[in-house]
C-alpha cells in the first residue's frame, strides 16, 4: 500500500509538471484592463456571458492568437502594427447597444455597429474560465505581457479616461442625473358585471314572474405604496364603485312592477402583490366600504294611474378581490382581470315618498330588505403606476 501511494505521488507529481510546462510553452499571460470584463462562450458578443473578470486580474491567453508566440522572441519584425492602429481607434465607434444588454451594464455604445465587425473572429481571445472551460474575452479588454520588443508598440491601456464596463457613478452625483423617479401610486378604473342580490319590495300580492338583469357598474382604487414595505408589493387606499341594478315583477293580477337601483360606495382598501413575473403579476386585495343605495320603484296596473316612489338607505361591505394584471404598450400601464366578492351587513330601504294609492303599497312593512348576504363581480380595467 505505501508502494502504491508513493508511485500514484510520483506520476501526479508530472502530470502537473508536464501541465505547467504545456501551459507554459503554450500560452499567453494577459492583463485585464477594464473594471469587469466578460468572458464569452462563442466569438460573439450576443452569446453568453460565462463568467467575468475584474480589473487587473491575469487570464490564460492561447498561444494560436499570435504570431510569433510569446515565447519566441522577435526583435525584428511585429505582426500586431494592423491590431495596433486598430486598437487606437476610438472605442465609442466600435460599441453597440448589443454588448450593452448583454454585459448587463449602462453602457454609452456598444460593440458592433455593424455586423460584420459582431462576428468577426480577430476581435477576440480564446482563454479559459475558473472552471477551465474555453471562453473568449474581447481583444480590447486585455493587455498582453509579449516580454519582447511589441511591448513597445501599443499602449498599456485604452481606457484611462473612459470604461465602458464600469457601471458604478462617481460622487458627488449631479443633480441633475436621470434617476429613475420611484413609483409611489397606482391607480385603476374597471367596468363590472355580475348576478345581482334577488331582494324586491314586499308587494301584497304573489309574485307570478321575475327578470332580474345582471348587475353592472364601474369601479376604481387609488392606492400608494405603503413605506415600511421593501419590496414594493404592499399599498394602501381608497377604493370606490358605482352600481346599478333593475328587475322587473308580474304579479298575480297582472299588474307589474318595475325596480331601478344605484348603489355608491366608497371606502379604504389594501392590497398585495402575491406573484410578479416580467409584464405579469398578481394581487389580492381587502377592503371595506360605505355605500348609499337609491331606488325608484314603478308600479303599473293594468287599470288606473301608474305611481312611482323613491326609496334609500345605508350599508356597510366588506371587500375581497384578486386580480391579474398584464403590461401593455403604455409606459407604466397594465390590463388586468379582477374578481371581487362583496358581503354587506343587513340594512333596509326606505321611503320618504307619501302613497297615492295605497293599494299598490304594503301598509305594515313598506320597506326594502337586504339580510346579510353578498354579490360577485368580474370586472376588466386597465391600470396605471405614477
Amino acid at each position: 500500500m505505501k508502494y502504491f501511494f508513493t508511485l500514484y505521488t510520483f506520476y501526479a507529481f508530472i502530470f502537473c509538471l508536464n501541465i505547467t510546462y504545456h501551459g507554459n510553452i503554450h500560452a499567453a499571460d494577459g492583463i485585464i484592463l477594464v473594471l469587469n470584463a466578460p468572458l464569452f462562450k462563442e466569438r460573439n458578443i450576443t452569446s453568453q456571458i460565462i463568467q467575468y473578470k475584474r480589473k487587473g486580474e491575469s487570464i490564460w491567453i492561447h498561444d494560436k492568437e499570435f504570431s510569433p508566440a510569446p515565447h519566441k522572441v522577435d526583435y525584428t519584425q511585429s505582426k500586431m502594427s494592423d491590431f495596433d492602429d486598430d486598437l487606437s481607434d476610438d472605442l465609442s465607434d466600435d460599441l453597440s447597444d448589443d454588448l450593452s444588454e448583454n454585459l448587463g451594464h449602462n453602457f454609452d455604445s456598444g460593440i458592433g455597429k455593424d455586423a460584420a465587425i459582431v462576428e468577426m473572429a480577430d476581435k477576440f481571445y480564446e482563454t479559459l474560465d475558473n472552471n477551465g472551460r474555453t471562453a473568449f474575452v474581447l481583444k480590447k479588454f486585455v493587455k498582453v505581457v509579449y516580454k519582447d520588443g511589441r511591448e513597445f508598440t501599443e499602449d498599456i491601456s485604452h481606457f484611462n479616461q473612459y470604461d465602458p464596463t464600469d457601471y458604478r457613478l462617481t460622487e458627488p452625483i449631479a443633480k441633475d442625473f436621470p434617476f429613475n423617479q420611484a413609483i409611489d401610486y397606482r391607480a385603476s378604473l374597471a367596468y363590472g358585471i355580475g348576478p345581482q342580490r334577488k331582494r324586491f319590495y314586499r308587494y301584497t300580492r304573489s309574485i307570478t314572474k321575475e327578470d332580474y338583469s345582471a348587475n353592472n357598474g364601474l369601479s376604481s382604487i387609488l392606492v400608494k405604496k405603503i413605506k415600511f414595505d421593501l419590496t414594493d408589493r404592499f399599498y394602501f387606499g381608497i377604493m370606490g364603485h358605482i352600481f346599478n341594478y333593475q328587475s322587473n315583477f308580474i304579479l298575480e293580477n297582472g299588474d307589474s312592477t318595475e325596480e331601478v337601483k344605484t348603489k355608491i360606495g366608497l371606502g379604504p382598501i389594501i392590497t398585495y402583490d402575491i406573484f410578479r413575473y416580467k409584464a405579469y403579476s398578481v394581487t389580492v386585495m381587502s377592503g371595506i366600504t360605505a355605500n348609499y343605495t337609491y331606488a325608484n320603484i314603478a308600479y303599473h296596473p293594468l287599470s288606473g294611474e301608474e305611481e312611482n316612489r323613491t326609496f334609500n338607505g345605508y350599508s356597510i361591505e366588506g371587500n375581497i378581490g384578486s386580480t391579474f394584471q398584464r403590461e401593455i404598450f403604455i409606459p407604466n400601464s397594465y390590463i388586468f382581470f379582477k374578481t371581487q366578492l362583496r358581503m354587506a351587513l343587513p340594512y333596509e330601504l326606505t321611503s320618504s315618498t307619501a302613497k297615492k294609492n295605497e293599494n299598490y303599497w304594503n301598509q305594515q312593512d313598506d320597506i326594502v330588505k337586504y339580510p346579510f348576504g353578498g354579490e360577485f363581480s368580474w370586472f376588466l380595467g386597465i391600470q396605471s403606476k405614477f
